[in-house]
């Protein structure tokens, strides 16, 4: 904006969007993206898994383990695969199988081998039944069969060739196979022997549309787009700095992140005061709210950012406020929780120990930055 380039201060980034100073896409596995609003995410390290494959993308948990390691997702935790239950793929815990390999399925808490086998089925729930299908294919309303997709254009199904419902800027169109063209349905027609797919809405810059006559209607206009009426979205020509969403080109219906909109609406003003005291960031929806506390602070029943009860304190929850979880740079983890003040900030930084929330030590990690470490834990 105002033809000034400014670098990103947002870490852990593998994307960036391209007008605000926020990551779309995270750098590694070994980040997490944590949603703020509609496609934009803050990075944030993954709290680390032994034995753990693949972390979930928008959550700070282990989503596959390792080959040979379940997943138990009541602890968020890596085990070794037990050798009692032949054949099973996927554990609850060190006893309970939660699927098997196809093409057996779970019985009594066994691997049963089915005599009635189903093309691309790859989890079996019964004998007969599968549970879910490979790739691209479309499990059959009676779950014997797995049936080849031959209409990609549909954001959900009602069969393999007929979409139910699109995504973004498409909507559904019934189609005369027989000459190629599309049929309203207003003249009488029967819908129901036409195939219904997803095309483009016609709307440029619209995000979200629906199907409507004479005209398709766009519910959302894509970032920078303003609508003019119900079928049509222009681009915005006098951007303001920060506005996320325009009810007109030059005023401004939505401010970004920790910025507050002018009473004029031709402003996005930075400011946080309105989130509340202690506040780090947030924003203005119908009402002020905060998603992120400053250090040394935490979420109260009420969303409210309440102080630490523990002196030196980076971390606390609100169950636990009184049990450190990480300490501040400067400060070191004693054995009863505490935190205390070490005459080297350095070697303050480098080393904290994590706390669960009754109170007993979970594990050391090392790291040279704190601030990031306050991220990492998703307070």
């Amino acid at each position: 904006m105002n033809g000034n380039c400014i670098p990103y201060s947002a870490e852990n980034c593998g994307t960036y969007h391209p007008t605000r100073d926020s990551c779309v896409t995270c750098e590694s596995k070994m980040f997490y993206q944590l949603h703020i609003q509609e496609d934009l995410y803050q990075c944030k390290q993954v709290t680390p898994v032994e034995k753990c494959e693949q972390y979930e993308d928008n959550e700070d948990k282990c989503h596959t383990c390792e080959k040979g390691h379940y997943l138990d997702e009541s602890s968020n935790s890596c085990h070794e695969v037990p050798e009692t239950i032949a054949n099973c793929s996927e554990f609850l815990n060190a006893t309970d199988c939660k699927h098997c390999v196809a093409p057996y399925f779970l019985q009594n808490n066994e691997c049963v081998k089915s005599d009635h086998l189903i093309d691309k089925c790859v989890i079996y729930k019964s004998n007969t039944k599968c549970q879910e299908c490979e790739g691209a294919n479309l499990l059959s309303e009676d779950s014997t069969l797995c049936l080849k997709i031959t209409e990609s254009s549909c954001a959900t199904y009602l069969d393999p060739a007929n979409c139910k419902t699109c995504s973004g800027n498409r909507v559904i169109n019934y189609i005369d196979d027989s000459n190629g063209s599309i049929v309203s349905g207003l003249n009488g027609e029967d819908l129901t022997t036409r195939r219904a797919i997803c095309n483009d809405s016609g709307i440029n810059g619209c995000a979200l549309a629906r199907r409507s006559f004479p005209e398709n209607t766009c519910i959302e206009c894509e970032r920078n787009y303003f609508k003019t009426s119900s079928s049509s979205c222009d681009s915005v020509t006098q951007p303001i700095d920060n506005c996320d969403k325009y009810f007109s080109d030059g005023v401004c219906s939505e401010c970004a992140d920790n910025h507050l909109l002018a009473s004029d609406k031709k402003s996005c003003l930075f400011d946080v005061s309105f989130l509340g005291e202690n506040c780090q960031s947030g924003k203005f929806f119908s009402e002020p709210k905060c998603f992120l506390c400053q250090d040394g602070h935490y979420f109260d029943q009420d969303g409210k950012c309440k102080p630490c009860a523990v002196d030196g304190c980076a971390v606390c929850t609100q169950s636990a406020s009184a049990s450190c979880r990480l300490c501040k740079q400067g400060y070191y983890m004693d054995d009863s929780n505490q935190c205390v003040q070490n005459g080297s900030a350095s070697t303050a930084s480098k080393q904290f120990r994590e706390v669960s929330d009754d109170g007993t030590n979970g594990w050391d990690w090392l790291s040279g930055s704190v601030g990031r470490l306050n991220l990492l834990l998703g307070f």
